[in-house]
């Protein structure tokens, strides 16, 4: 191999720190170096511990970014349940999509949308202040929404269920809880109380 041939594919002959020492970059096969990942324990630590996508949204974000749930979004903002569900958490709400709405009477609907006390009462059955597991088949499984109320959430057919609305759409995952989107509004309850 002639000299001239040799520069042109191994690097210079110039000393180099080497790609091991800390803090120098490696040497690719290209000849172009890349950015090493931390090499002590704290600062592997740090970087396992950054989000990979970005912080996650809160539930009310997640709701209002969603475009299915804009019905539920503007109940919460009118009853002011938004600064509830802008807490910590965690906590589990079983959200009633656009669709849910669209099932209920046109009367029924907008009657409920001016009554901001019923209209509470009726998105407090939604929400549970805690985390809510799957049920298992065969073996129900109970929680207790913000304003008492007992949820009961069954697996039937195959489908999940809560009290008599369908999960539709599970697990929509929030900086504080988890949204579980339902085909209906759960009204039966919010009257028997």
């Amino acid at each position: 191999m002639t000299r001239q041939f040799a520069e042109k594919l191994l690097p210079s002959a110039r000393p180099a720190a080497s790609p091991l020492a800390p803090g120098s970059p490696a040497l690719s096969m290209t000849g172009s170096t890349r950015p090493q990942p931390p090499r002590d324990a704290q600062a592997r630590a740090d970087a396992a511990r950054l989000p990979r996508w970005g912080p996650k949204a809160t539930l009310v974000e997640a709701v209002a970014s969603s475009g299915h749930f804009k019905t539920f979004a503007r109940a919460l903002h009118d009853t002011h349940l938004e600064d509830l569900l802008s807490e910590t958490g965690p906590f589990t709400v079983f959200a009633p999509t656009d669709a849910a709405f669209a099932k209920m009477p046109a009367a029924e609907l907008e009657s409920l949308l001016a009554d901001k006390p019923r209209l509470r009462s009726v998105l407090s059955n939604h929400i549970v202040a805690s985390k809510v597991r799957a049920p298992r088949e065969r073996v129900s499984n109970t929680a207790t929404a913000v304003d008492g109320r007992r949820l009961t959430m069954t697996v039937r057919q195959g489908y999940y269920k809560v009290n008599d609305a369908q999960i539709v759409k599970t697990n929509l995952r929030a900086a504080n809880g988890v949204i579980h989107a339902i085909d209906s509004v759960l009204l039966a309850t919010a009257s028997a109380s």
